[in-house]
Formats: structure tokens, C-alpha cells, sequence
């Protein structure tokens, strides 16, 4: 009975019909019906675009299924899980389920479950291919398809043929075959009326639209855009409803028709907004937002508002571009930082607590497995797919958690600042905020100061690209210098915005641009790295530095000023010691009371010894050791710390535990090579180590963009530290640190030192009286003294091993990796598939 509700599209009687059957059936104790009738209210909330509470759903129904052996049930839910993980952008976890019930579907031969898992997969792989510009991705996508085409037998179930036929008009569109796909769609628009399915009506008239626009032919694109937008409001298909309100607002905007299309962005953000606030995790949120082009509403609002404001200028069209900017940035950040609150203040329940280390210890088991232990390629593929299974486990028991704990469940997350209360909380008259969005064809920047805001557009993105690489190379490349790059760039990102000189200059970067240090950055005719006067530092977005500064000052100061710590890294196999890690720690400890400081190195800088500590004690912690970039996985990203076979920890604090440390640190320094990478997220920036100690409890964190050399970061750190206690930000003790770098005979190249960057609320002192000063002073006599450096001029360079070490095995500097640069140079390519899936309800 309830599925003649969802063939009506009457979803609320759908919905209590199944809220009904399923108490009857924990009455009678009826399993399998308790679990059809799961997977259907999952159905409900998937259409009601919740992603989060059909998830929920679908994975109690999967369980069910797979405790009685319910083998078409369970492919029921591995396809719709994998639906939802389709939808949200989690493209590998999607292919994971859908595979999971195709293989299902083949022992039980459902033909039609088949097709439809066939579809899915095809649908799978055109998105990542879109995300990536990969040929391996297309050319499974293409396979898929044509293996669906032979599986499926033609007048069997329109269903069906409605989504072969407008899989294969999309991808006849991505080989700009238009007329062909045109044809495929009005095959698939035919089927999908006989059939009355509303939803792929919607979603093929949609995608018509889109070939119709492709070819030119707008005015009959945009009558078949508005017939999918009143279909979309009409069956409450948002996943359809804010594509086909970006492509009418993208052709009103070429028109001239700025208003109405401004109408248009502004409603497919409302739909979007709306979906996204349904999903109770922040790296699905973080997912949602960067996949699907819903990034693309964002900076298309963007564009229109700059043309809008050329036209005629008005201070309400900024106000609005800083809102989409924030809207579109580091908005999974954002919300975390609420989360890490309300963990640090949730008391321990045992039995969690229980199942959480009985987790963990199996994940520290497997990672010692894989860094530390031989093994051939079978056993390594092996193992990374038990690792993912045991790391899948720990992400449901975290959703479990915060599913039934009201301090999680009653969250209020931060509010987006307006332009605004973001003068008034950040800025001053000595400081300058530098925002920055990076569209697929168009970049812009806007600076924020106290009396206003100026926007100002970029060069176009592939030569923005073209230069940051450029820069980078020279800064990189100690035998080819390339200043015109750098100075280009200071004329394009920063000069616009810079009226004149700034005590504070806040980088919020977007992109590739989170692997410019914009601070090397210099006008004609200026000294190296002197283009931006006075102190520079970053932050994910101007929401997050603001709740970050507001979580700093509601927490009393940390009782002990400095922890160092010390890992040479040299037990884990391919990775070099670091031989100047303990001197570096050495050095720096000597500027902190030693009744105020602890350091740990050699044997004591263990994973348990570290995590035994009360973190929250300590002001500023000091890493010096090798970090571990996972780019794909950030959250197995981690710091090298000593190994000890005898405990039950791997010896690398990888960023998932780096989440359940309790901090209250003012800073943390990551002393160690690309300490800032990650996976670059579009909408995110770089996720890795930065965020996590951010998340757990830092109020800024000093790291690497690329590897550094371990003799030239000990003394960087020696002389940051010194400017540091004498009373300094960490901003302006970088930036002298950099200045006495520069100067030094040694290490003057900019490779040496222009990598280090600060994140985070790096605006205030922490060390401000008179004693403080005196002691680093009376610290430094003493340094300079035993190591014989005079930290104003030029240094001897101390002994050298007959390799330079650096903090990473094969040193080298990863701009922008080709699958990064290739999703741009895709940027014409829309998702034409049916953005629902094929999903599968329970009798």
C-alpha cells in the first residue's frame, strides 16, 4: 500500500503508512519487515533531500538485512546508501555499495536491480570524471554503460530505459555531440512519460535544457528550464530544482538580465542551504558543497554581483559578495569548531568509550601494518581495504553518538558574520582582510577594511594558475630565479587591495591560492619578499577566525608556557632521521622558564607519553618531526613521534586523533615538511594537520607549504621563538625570523624559510610584560653564546651532514596536482544524469 503513496509522490502518506508498519512490526518482532520498513522511511527522507536521517535509516535496514540474510533487501539498501553517497559527492564510498549490491543482484538475478546498479556505477564514474578530467574515469564510465545496455532488454520496464537513454545522452553531450544527446533525452523523456515518473521527466527536461544552451539556442533552453523548475517545485525535487535555477540564472546574466538573475542564484542557494543544513556530519557537509557544481551558484552569484556593481556601484552589492564568499568557504571548518566545543565539554559514557578504544586499537594495529611492516602489493592492497572497513566502523559509531546525544543533537551551529559585525569583531584601522574566490573560469578578491570594502577582479584562472606556479618554482628553485612571476602576481591579488599601508594583512585564500605564500610577494622594484608592510597571516574563512577568537577568549590562560617535542623519525622504514630535531628543541626551550616548559625527545617523545600529558596546560607546543601527508585520506595524515613496539599506539598522531586531543594552546608549531598540505576541497582549502589542531583546540598553528631543510628550520625556529617572547605575535615573530633569515649567509634563499606560514588568530601577543621580555633576552645572550650565531647579521653555518636531511623523503614541491588543474580545464562539462539515481523500495 505505501508505494502506491511514493508512485503518487504523496511522500508524508508514504511516510506514516511506514512509521505505522514498522511499530507493528517491533511488536511482532517481524525483522525483515521491521527493516523494509526502515529502508522506506530512508526513501522518504532521501526525498525530502535529508541526507543525514535517510542515511541513518538505510544503514539500520542494511544491518537488518544482513543479520537474517535478507540478500535482496540488503541490496535495496547498499543501492540507496550508495545513492545518498552519490548525491553528497562521496564518489569512492558510492561505488563501494553500489559494486556491494551488483554483486548481490547477480546471485539473486534480478535483470532489473542489475540495470539499475549498472546505471548507478556508470553515473559514478561520470562524476568523478568530471571532478578529475580523468581518461581512466571516462573510460569506465563508457564501459559501465555499454554493459548496461546489453544487461538490460529493451520493452522490458520504461524505468529503465529512461536512464539508459539519458546516460547516454549526457555523455554524447560531453563529447559535444548535442544533437545525438538531444535525441538520446527525447528518448528517455518519451519513456519516462509512459511510465509517469515524474522525476526523471524533471531531470531529462532539465538536462534537454542544458544541450539546447550547449548548442546555442537559449531562449528554447531556458522555456525547458522553467518547465523543470515548476516540475521540481511541484514534486519537491531539490536536487533537480537548484541545477535548473544556476543554468536560466547563468543565461538571464549573459542577457543582461542581472535582476532576474540574480532571483535565480539567489534561489538555488536557498535549496541548497536548506539540503545541506539536513546533514548532521561535517565532512559530508564539506562533500555536498565542493561536488554536483554547487560551488559553481556561489561564484556565478559572485560574477553577476561585480558585473552589477561595475554598472552601478553600491555598497549593498559587496555586502552581498562577502556573503556568498563566506558562504562558499571553509564552511565544514566552521561548523566543526562547534563541535569540537561541545566534545571537550561532553562527559565520558563507559560502554562508547569502551567500543571507542576497542576501535582505535585496531586501527593503530593496522596503520603499524602498513608504514612499518614489509609487504607485497596483494597484502598492502589488503590491508588498506581493512583499514578503510575498520575506519568506516569508527565513522558510524561517531554518527551514533552524536545521533542520540542531546548535547549534539540540540547543536546551534556558528551564524555566516555579515560584512558588518565582520568590521566590527576583525577589523581595525591597522588591519586589512584579503578574501579570495576562485570560480572555474573567473577569480575575485575582495579587501575588507574598517571603512569599507573594495572589489577587484583577478586575471583569468588558468593563468592565475600559470603564475602561482611560476612564483612558486622560483621560490623553490635555488638556481632559477623567476621574480617577474611574484611581482605580476603582487600587481594582480594584493595591490588592489592594499591603499595603503596595513599593520595586519589576514589572507583568506581559495583554492590553489592556499599554496601561495603571499607574503613572498613584491612590487617592481622592491626587496625580496617586502611587498606586503607589516604582518601577514591566514585563516580559513572570516566566520571561523572570528569563532576562534571568541573560543581563545572565553578559556583561561594555560598554566605552562612551552612543551617541546622531539622525533627524529628515523624507525619508520624510507624516512631519514632528522639530525638537528633534538638541537632545535634544545635551542628553543632555552627561551622559556625552566620550571614552565617540558620537552620530550628521543625515547620520551612516544605517542602515549604525549597523550598521557594534560595538553590543555600547555600555551604553546612544539613539534620538531616528520609529518606524514595522505592527501587522499587527510584524516590518516600524521606526525612522526617515536616508535615503541611494546605499546599498543603506532607512533604517528595521525589528524583523526589530533581531533580528540583537548587543547588550549595559543600556538602549536609543526615543525616538519608540508605541514600545511592536504587535500586541497574546493570550498575547503587544504584539510590535513593545520585544521585538525585547529579543531582540537589551537588558536593558531605555524607550518610548512612544501619540504623544508632540517638544519635551516632549527635555527628559523630559534629565532622565531625569540622575537616570540620578546613580546611579538606569532605574525610579526615570523615574519622577523624570515627577515633574519634573509640576511643570514647561509640560508638567505627564500627556499630556506618562505614555506613557513601562520594560520589561524595569530594577530595577538602572548608574551607582552617587561619580565617576559627580559628573560627571552637574558635566554638568547645565553644561545648565542654556546651555538656562536649572532641572530642580527649573518650566521656561520654549523656542520652539515654530507646530504642535507630534509623533513620528507623525496623533497619536491606539489603545486597543484593534474587532477586539480584538469577539473578546471573541465569546467564546461555539467552532471546531465539523473541526479536522483536509481534507488530501490521495499515491497
Amino acid at each position: 500500500m505505501s508505494l502506491s503513496y511514493l508512485d503518487e509522490y504523496q511522500y508524508e502518506d508514504f511516510y506514516h503508512c511506514n512509521e505505522d508498519a514498522l511499530r507493528i512490526a517491533r511488536k511482532l518482532r517481524s525483522f525483515r519487515d521491521e527493516g523494509y520498513c526502515l529502508n522506506n522511511i530512508g526513501l522518504y527522507y532521501y526525498e525530502k533531500d535529508n541526507y543525514s536521517e535517510a542515511l541513518k535509516h538505510y544503514l539500520s535496514s542494511l544491518e537488518i538485512a544482513e543479520r537474517t540474510g535478507n540478500l535482496r533487501a540488503k541490496s535495496e539498501c547498499s543501492t540507496n546508501i550508495g545513492v545518498i553517497y552519490k548525491t553528497i559527492g562521496e564518489y569512492d564510498t558510492a561505488l563501494e555499495y553500489f559494486h556491494s549490491a551488483l554483486e548481490i543482484d547477480k546471485v539473486i538475478d534480478h535483470k532489473e536491480f542489475i540495470s539499475i546498479d549498472l546505471a548507478n556505477i556508470c553515473s559514478v564514474h561520470r562524476g568523478k570524471w568530471i571532478e578529475s578530467n580523468s581518461d581512466h574515469d571516462l573510460q569506465a564510465a563508457y564501459d559501465t554503460l555499454r554493459e548496461c545496455y546489453e544487461a538490460y532488454s529493451p520493452g522490458t520496464h520504461d524505468f529503465i530505459a529512461a536512464r539508459i537513454a539519458n546516460n547516454l545522452g549526457a555523455l554524447a553531450i560531453d563529447l559535444k555531440n548535442y544533437e545525438k544527446g538531444t535525441q538520446y533525452y527525447q528518448e528517455g523523456l518519451a519513456a519516462a512519460g509512459r511510465n509517469g515518473d515524474k522525476v526523471a521527466i524533471c531531470s531529462i527536461t532539465r538536462n534537454i535544457g542544458s544541450a539546447l544552451k550547449h548548442m546555442g539556442r537559449e531562449e528554447e533552453a531556458l522555456s525547458f528550464f522553467r518547465d523543470a523548475i515548476s516540475l521540481a517545485e511541484e514534486i519537491k525535487a531539490g536536487r533537480i530544482l537548484w541545477d535548473a535555477h544556476l543554468e536560466t540564472a547563468d543565461i538571464l546574466k549573459k542577457k543582461g538580465f542581472f535582476l532576474e538573475a540574480l532571483g535565480h542564484y539567489q534561489d538555488a542557494i536557498d535549496v541548497i542551504e536548506r539540503s545541506r543544513s539536513t546533514i548532521d556530519d561535517e565532512d559530508l557537509k564539506t562533500s555536498y558543497l565542493r561536488a554536483n557544481r554547487r560551488l559553481d551558484v556561489y561564484h556565478g552569484a559572485i560574477d553577476l554581483l561585480s558585473l552589477m556593481h561595475e554598472a552601478n556601484p553600491d555598497a549593498r552589492h559587496l555586502e552581498e559578495v562577502f556573503q556568498y564568499m563566506e558562504r562558499s568557504k571553509a564552511r565544514g571548518f566552521l561548523d566543526s569548531l562547534e563541535v569540537g566545543r561541545v566534545s571537550a565539554a561532553r562527559p565520558g559514557d563507559p560502554g562508547i568509550e569502551t567500543r571507542t578504544a576497542e576501535i582505535r586499537a585496531r586501527l593503530s594495529g593496522l596503520t603499524r601494518k602498513r608504514y612499518y611492516e614489509p609487504a607485497s602489493a596483494g597484502q598492502k592492497a589488503a590491508l588498506d581495504l581493512e583499514l578503510r572497513s575498520v575506519e568506516d566502523e569508527y565513522q558510524r559509531l561517531l554518527r551514533e553518538v552524536r545521533s542520540r546525544d542531546p548535547l549534539y543533537t540540540s547543536l546551534r551551529f556558528p551564524e555566516i558574520l555579515t560584512l558588518r559585525s565582520a568590521q566590527k569583531r576583525i577589523l581595525d584601522r591597522g588591519t586589512v582582510v584579503l578574501m579570495y574566490a576562485v570560480g572555474k573560469e573567473f577569480a575575485y578578491g575582495l579587501a575588507l577594511r574598517e571603512e569599507g570594502a573594495t572589489l577587484f577582479r583577478l586575471p583569468p584562472v588558468a593563468a592565475l594558475r600559470d603564475l602561482v606556479s611560476r612564483h612558486l618554482k622560483s621560490l623553490t628553485d635555488r638556481e632559477h630565479p623567476d621574480p617577474e612571476a611574484g611581482r605580476e602576481l603582487f600587481k594582480a591579488v594584493l595591490a588592489p587591495g592594499l591603499d595603503r599601508p596595513f599593520k595586519r594583512t589576514v589572507i583568506v585564500p581559495d583554492d590553489f591560492l592556499h599554496y601561495l605564500p603571499f607574503e613572498t610577494l613584491c612590487p617592481e622594484g622592491a626587496a625580496s619578499a617586502a611587498g606586503i608592510a607589516g604582518d601577514v597571516f591566514y585563516a580559513p574563512s572570516v566566520s571561523s577566525l572570528a569563532e576562534i577568537r571568541k573560543r581563545a577568549e572565553r578559556r583561561p590562560r594555560a598554566k605552562t608556557e612551552w612543551l617541546g617535542i622531539a622525533a627524529s623519525g628515523g624507525n619508520v622504514p624510507d624516512i631519514p632521521p632528522l639530525i638537528f630535531a633534538e638541537k632545535e628543541v634544545e635551542d628553543v626551550a632555552r627561551f622559556y622558564p625552566s620550571g614552565k616548559r617540558l620537552v620530550l625527545k628521543g625515547d620520551e617523545a612516544k605517542e602515549k607519553t604525549l597523550k598521557a600529558l594534560r595538553l590543555g596546560d600547555y600555551r604553546v607546543i612544539h613539534f620538531a618531526a616528520h609529518a606524514l601527508i595522505d592527501e587522499q585520506k587527510p584524516v590518516r595524515s600524521a606526525v612522526v613521534l617515536s616508535s615503541d613496539p611494546d605499546s599498543s599506539e603506532d607512533g604517528l598522531l595521525q589528524a583523526r586523533e589530533i581531533f580528540d586531543l583537548r587543547l588550549n594552546a595559543d600556538l602549536v608549531v609543526l615543525s616538519a615538511c608540508r605541514s600545511a598540505a592536504g587535500r586541497l576541497v574546493r570550498g575547503e582549502g587544504l584539510v590535513g594537520l593545520s585544521r585538525s589542531f585547529l579543531f582540537a583546540g589551537a588558536s593558531a598553528v605555524l607550518v610548512s607549504l612544501w619540504p623544508v631543510d632540517d638544519e635551516a628550520t632549527g635555527h628559523l625556529m630559534s629565532r622565531f621563538h625569540f622575537h616570540l617572547r620578546r613580546g611579538r605575535t606569532a605574525a610579526a615573530a615570523l615574519r622577523l625570523a624570515k627577515a633574519d633569515m634573509a640576511s643570514s649567509s647561509g640560508f638567505s634563499h627564500p627556499y630556506y624559510w618562505s614555506g613557513f606560514v601562520v594560520s589561524g588568530s595569530a594577530g595577538r601577543r602572548l608574551y607582552g610584560n617587561r619580565r617576559e621580555r627580559l628573560a627571552a633576552a637574558g635566554a638568547l645572550a645565553v644561545l648565542a653564546a654556546a651555538a656562536g650565531i649572532i641572530l642580527t647579521g649573518r650566521n656561520r653555518r654549523r656542520g652539515r651532514p654530507t646530504r642535507p636531511v630534509d623533513r620528507k623523503k623525496n623533497a619536491g614541491v606539489r603545486i597543484v596536482s593534474e587532477g586539480k588543474s584538469a577539473a578546471r580545464e573541465a569546467s564546461s562539462k555539467t552532471d546531465g544524469f539523473w541526479r536522483g539515481g536509481g534507488r530501490k523500495a521495499s515491497p
